[in-house]
């Protein structure tokens, strides 16, 4: 039997055995047990013993030895400040502590989750990225807005959606922007409607996540935060673009690349 636990992957392995027999049978389910491991944890620090750091709306979790340790008052103040700019866009007011993981390596998050990247588990209220160094780190808001929308919008309707509002409010100084100008360039941009449903996640993944990133802005830049939030937990798509906006998708997205065009315009491609 599968079972959830706090690694987000494992077993959980149920058996009976008499008790007049239990100290011979031992060492067979503890080698048993042990065929079923699925990730080699030596030299990992449990999760149990992880230094913690708690903030108005954060509980964070890192490696007393890290470089998270040592930048724990700059990523406390980033991260306020983040989750400021992010429900103040989204116009919610998020109740309750995210638990945020900040892990020191690659390896250790892939070793210690199974996920070669940072993610977020919005129903837990818990996100787990990478914190390497300042120069090797995830965003300060992509895993958070999916946190703090879960509890607040609901599930979107669409990955494009959220997605999009999490590249959108990532708090980087990326030009997400100026990334659709590229992939239009070189001829990998991706039509959005060959990015809904599971398709999403079939597409070169650089263009899905910049270009839902800079669709989801132009959005509520254009049209407004109050429109978003119901297109964001409509039951169709398509069909509550035309009502909330009253515009189809194709017309929507020839809308949208001409307000970026400027990016494409002032960037000099080889």
């Amino acid at each position: 039997m599968v079972g959830t636990v706090l690694h987000r992957f494992g077993y959980a392995i149920y058996t009976e055995v008499p008790s007049d027999d239990f100290n011979q049978m031992a060492p067979i389910l503890e080698n048993m047990v042990s065929s079923f491991r699925i990730s080699n944890l030596e030299g990992v620090i449990p999760y149990a013993q992880w230094s913690r750091r708690s903030s108005a709306h954060f509980t964070f979790y890192y490696y007393s030895n890290s470089n998270a340790a040592r930048d724990i008052d700059t990523i406390v103040f980033e991260h306020e400040s983040g989750f400021d700019n992010i429900t103040r866009t989204i116009e919610v007011s998020y109740h309750g502590k995210v638990d945020y993981y900040l892990y020191p390596s690659e390896n250790i998050l892939y070793r210690m989750t199974r996920r070669p990247y940072g993610f977020a588990m919005a129903e837990d209220n818990e996100c787990h990225v990478l914190y390497a160094s300042r120069q090797e780190r995830q965003s300060v808001g992509h895993e958070a807005t999916h946190v703090i929308p879960y509890h607040t919008l609901g599930e979107p309707s669409e990955t494009l959606l959220g997605e999009g509002i999490a590249v959108a409010l990532d708090q980087s100084s990326d030009n997400h922007d100026k990334t659709v100008a590229e992939l239009i360039f070189l001829d990998r941009y991706v039509p959005l409607a060959s990015l809904l449903g599971e398709n999403w996640f079939k597409q070169d993944q650089l263009a899905a996540y910049k270009q839902s990133g800079s669709f989801v802005k132009f959005l509520i830049d254009r049209y407004g935060i109050t429109k978003f939030k119901q297109l964001y937990v409509s039951e169709n798509f398509l069909a509550a673009l035309q009502t909330i906006y009253g515009w189809g998708l194709a017309e929507l997205e020839d809308e949208w690349k001409t307000a970026v065009s400027p990016a494409w315009e002032e960037e000099e491609f080889p």
